[in-house]
């Protein structure tokens, strides 16, 4: 038994699991106590820094992270650190140019951007990126070698000590919030001078960058980057619509922020099966083994899906709890005008693993463009949407709660996800020949293969 976790524990998709889970619990617990930390106003402005963020950040780590994981799965030793080094001369400037474009912004418009509440952001966010830089990039050279123990490292530096923070600041520091984002670039400044002396962030090997590197990342990267943007945009594009209506205002951003928080949950498991893919696939394409990428594809699009289904019974039987949970006795009182949003959300994470590993089978086979038009597609329907949501049925419809007008944004959601999941499938089966059936069959061989290999090695060990 001792031997059967042992393995357990050192399995890539385990490790990527515990990777993205930690983390992702970390994320939540911090965010269930700055709520209570911070009035509803300042949470809001926490929200639209976090969102503007996260879009900034898979700009940067969009255009870099996929070419870097694709190249190095099958690079040999010396061209990884011509790689790694042309991806953080990429990296550096990156952070320079978005000094440059924010801060002029912030002072020429400061009025209007502090009212609306994205002060943070544009104020803060260079220095982030800067703090930021060396550990992200040393997670996508890890992920490159599927050193998923590594990454687990990297995280969990990265966001306990912050959570820590937060813990002794709601019971004896009730610091402001620009004291909570300072700590907050502290904890960055940690994870990545860490990474730095394990020369983990391919900073060591600035001098090799060559100029035929940059250009082989650029062309990838760049639709990657566009698709990553997009893929972020789609989550936080309803926090900014939403952030722009004077009726609805960051009050409105936070209370939605609550059932939103249910789709970050169910991406724990999304996201550390899509890292240990994306590299297996793309290893896949190049050494032309089109079986072993569909049947990859297959395996691990339907583990996710199946495995969400229990989990979106269990939230929807406890949703009220998950609310009050979350948002606390402020926002309980709220619970059943957030459940209608929070169900819809439930559907929306089940479409999503297939939306999702669609797009990463077009990166794998040097389809980054295609993946892009499919992102273009749900954007498109989604900005369109949350605006006509947010503002023309506010218009038409007067009388309406911010509730209401929250609801269908969040149904927004649903439609493009469905319209993303068609668009993908289709670009997808036009490369490899894909079948819908395979996904599910090949999900519940997954499980049925991975318990018999459980019961055998329990079998063995006595």
């Amino acid at each position: 038994m001792k031997t059967l976790i042992m393995k357990l524990v050192k399995e890539k998709n385990f490790l990527s699991l515990m990777a993205n889970f930690s983390t992702s619990i970390l994320t939540l617990l911090s965010f269930v106590v700055l709520i209570r930390s911070v009035g509803s106003n300042d949470f809001g402005r926490w929200v639209l820094f976090t969102a503007a963020r996260s879009l900034v950040d898979l700009l940067r780590f969009g255009l870099t992270r996929p070419a870097t994981v694709k190249f190095l799965s099958s690079a040999a030793e010396q061209e990884k650190k011509v790689f790694m080094g042309s991806a953080a001369s990429m990296g550096l400037l990156m952070v320079l140019f978005s000094a440059v474009i924010l801060y002029p912004i912030y002072f020429i418009f400061k009025d209007n951007i502090d009212a609306s509440g994205y002060d943070l952001f544009f104020i803060w966010y260079p220095i982030v990126a800067l703090t930021n830089l060396s550990w992200n990039h040393a997670w996508s050279f890890q992920q490159a070698q599927q050193r998923f123990d590594s990454i687990l490292w990297i995280r969990f530096l990265n966001y306990f000590p912050f959570f820590i923070f937060l813990l002794i600041n709601y019971y004896y520091l009730n610091s402001a919030i620009e004291t909570i984002v300072i700590v907050f670039i502290f904890t960055n400044i940690i994870s990545s001078f860490y990474c730095g002396i394990k020369k983990w962030d391919g900073f060591a090997y600035l001098h090799r960058t060559t100029k035929e590197k940059l250009k082989q990342i650029w062309i990838y990267g760049v639709y990657s980057m566009a698709t990553q943007a997009g893929s972020s945009l789609l989550r936080s594009a309803d926090t900014f619509i939403i952030s722009f209506s004077s009726f609805i205002g960051s009050s409105g951003v936070a209370l939605y922020s609550i059932p939103l928080k249910y789709v970050e949950i169910i991406e724990i498991p999304l996201r550390s099966f899509i890292s240990t893919a994306f590299p297996q696939m793309s290893k896949a394409h190049t050494e032309n083994k089109p079986e072993e990428l569909k049947k990859i594809l297959y395996t691990y699009a339907g583990a996710v899906t199946l495995l969400l289904i229990p989990v979106t019974l269990g939230v929807f039987i406890f949703a009220k709890y998950f609310v009050w949970i979350l948002g606390g006795k402020e926002y309980y009182q709220y619970v059943d005008q957030l459940l209608p949003i929070m169900y819809l959300f439930m559907i929306y994470g089940l479409l999503l693993p297939l939306d999702r590993f669609t797009g990463v089978a077009l990166d794998s086979l040097n389809q980054p463009n295609k993946n892009f038009k499919k992102m273009i597609w749900m954007l498109s329907i989604n900005i369109t949407g949350d605006a006509f949501a947010v503002f023309g049925l506010h218009y038409f419809f007067p009388h309406w709660t911010l509730f209401t007008l929250l609801f269908f944004v969040a149904l927004v959601s649903v439609i493009f996800t469905i319209i993303g999941l068609y668009v993908g499938y289709r670009y997808t089966k036009k490369e490899v020949n894909i079948r819908l059936i395979n996904f599910y069959k090949e999900g519940v061989s997954f499980y049925i293969k991975a318990i018999k290999k459980i019961l055998e090695k329990m079998k063995k060990n006595g």
